[in-house]
Parts: C-alpha cells; sequence; structure tokens
C-alpha cells in the first residue's frame, strides 16, 4: 500500500491530509466486528509540498508494519484499543521503529506513541529543512527518537535528537552562494553558531529535548492533522539547534 500526505500550506484546498468521509461513523454502523491483524508489507508514506521553496518529497519505504485489535466493539471498561507496531526505511536507508496504542474510535484524541529513527544522513533533510526551517546541513548524521502521549486532546511528550558531526554554516557555500539572501545566511550563521556552542566537543555530537505540547483539538483541521502540525514544527525546533542545555 501507498500513503500520501500533503502540506498545502495557506492553500488547504491543496492539502491531503485524511480528512473527508466520516469512516469511523460508517464502521461504527456495521454489525460488530474484530480484526485480529492487519498486515502492511513493504508498504510506503511519503509526505509532500508543492508550494515551498523547495518542494518537499520525504518518503518512508519497506514499510512492514501490523495492526491488532482494530475493533468497532467497546469491552467492559468502554475501550477499543488497538495496537500498532512497524518499521521502515526512511530517507533511503535510515532505519525507523514505531509503535502505538490508541482508539480508533476517539478521533486520535488518546494514544500512546513512540518512534526511533537511526543513522538519517542529515543532508537528505535539506528541502524539509530549508522549506520550514530557512537553514540546511553540509555535513552529519542523526538519531530521533520521538514519544508521545494524548489525553483528552492534550499532547504531551517529547522529540529528542542527537546529532553528530554536524555542519550547518559554511562560508563559502551560504555566504557566497547568490541563490541565498544576506537574512538566510545570517539565520543559518547564527543556527550552526549554537550548534558549535551546545555540542559535545570531544565526540563532536550534540543533544537536545524539545517538548511536545498543545492541543489535538481544533475546528478547522482534523486531530490527525494537528499531530501532525506540532510534531512538524518540533521536529524544525530540534535540528535548527535552537536548543536549552538538556
Amino acid at each position: 500500500p501507498e500513503l500520501n500526505f500533503v502540506d498545502g500550506g495557506a492553500r488547504k484546498e491543496q492539502s491531503q491530509t485524511g480528512e473527508g468521509t466520516d469512516w469511523q461513523d460508517q464502521v461504527d454502523k456495521l454489525i460488530s466486528i474484530t480484526l485480529d491483524e492487519v498486515r502492511v508489507v513493504n508498504g510506503r508514506v511519503t509526505f509532500r509540498n508543492f508550494n515551498s521553496r523547495p518542494q518537499v518529497n520525504l518518503a518512508a519505504t519497506d514499510v512492514n508494519a501490523s495492526l491488532y485489535n482494530l475493533t468497532n466493539a467497546a469491552d467492559a471498561q468502554g475501550e477499543r484499543i488497538a495496537h500498532f507496531e512497524g518499521k521502515a526505511a526512511v530517507l533511503g536507508s535510515a532505519p525507523l521503529e514505531a509503535s502505538a496504542r490508541f482508539d480508533p474510535f476517539k478521533d486520535f484524541t488518546d494514544f500512546d506513541f513512540r518512534l526511533r529513527v537511526t543513522d538519517i544522513d542529515l543532508p537528505k533533510l535539506n528541502d524539509f529543512a530549508r522549506a520550514y526551517g530557512k537553514f540546511d546541513f553540509r555535513a552529519g548524521s542523526g538519531d530521533v527518537v520521538v514519544e508521545a502521549k494524548a489525553v483528552d486532546g492534550r499532547l504531551s511528550g517529547y522529540v529528542k535528537p542527537l546529532m553528530k558531526n554536524v555542519d550547518i554554516f559554511d562560508w563559502q557555500q551560504d555566504v557566497e552562494n547568490r541563490n541565498k539572501n544576506a537574512l538566510e545566511s545570517a539565520w543559518e550563521a547564527v543556527v550552526g553558531t549554537a550548534q558549535t556552542l551546545l555540542k559535545n566537543q570531544p565526540r563532536d555530537q550534540f543533544a537536545t529535548r524539545v517538548d511536545l505540547s498543545g492541543s489535538v483539538k481544533d475546528q478547522d483541521i482534523s486531530p490527525l492533522q494537528a499531530f501532525f502540525n506540532i510534531l512538524r514544527n518540533a521536529f524544525v525546533r530540534a535540528f535548527s539547534a535552537r536548543y536549552d542545555a538538556d
């Protein structure tokens, strides 16, 4: 299977987030049904933005995952808890592992979510970094751990990256490059300087923690889209080196 998300930015009609038919309501009209396991084999998930500059095209390939206990029948406590476990390759080769617990009929307002990606080749994130953070990577690799939890729509958790051998700002590449304006170059200089000051010098690495907070309940967008927006903003903060000393 292939699943595609599109961020249309201000052009909401060009976004593709899964909104539309209330599939929970449709399934809930059926007789009681339980799917013990739904297995995804060799799937693909993409995130695109056709309006940003540069355009963004991120992909997770070799998606192999299982969903357990997908049911529209509540238990004695009134819950319908499903479980998710999956693995994939991000940006071609970075291994990803993810797991989740959620009630598919609570519209993504109650869940536990964990994700870990290791050995990310940071320059492969440059389209995303430049589109959302106005900086890019010249070199480096990194790992990312995400833990998120929502209770009645209130989100908590963190994004925690560990980056190694990172080079964000290069005078010849970024200042003398005529395709970048002075403000972009100045911002990358600030980002690069912060990264140099905060990294563990003997190991040439640095880490931080960006807390997740907010509500996934929004009248204008779906809870899932709200969660993705918060997560995307946290990733930009995490990778742009605006860190505390954690």
